[in-house]
């Protein structure tokens, strides 16, 4: 757990020249059972993945947690 705040305390750089907190994942997954969890980020049009996503994403799978990028279509 201590890991998972120390992400989210993270700062990056980005382009505007300021910076930023990196941005967790939209979505805790919990499996009906409670064994299993992950995490999601949602992606829908033409949205796509900022750098602090891309950095918070890289540091939880490296603790071995899974985080899936979920593609919807807008209709």
């Amino acid at each position: 757990m201590l890991k998972l705040k120390a992400i989210a305390d993270e700062q990056i750089l980005e382009k505007d020249g300021k910076y930023h907190r990196v941005k967790f994942p939209d979505l805790f997954v919990l499996s009906r059972d409670e064994r299993f969890f992950y995490f999601a980020e949602v992606k829908g049009g033409s949205d796509r993945l900022q750098p602090r996503q891309t950095k918070s994403h890289e540091e939880i799978r490296k603790m071995h947690l899974k985080v899936e990028i979920i593609q919807v279509e807008l209709v």
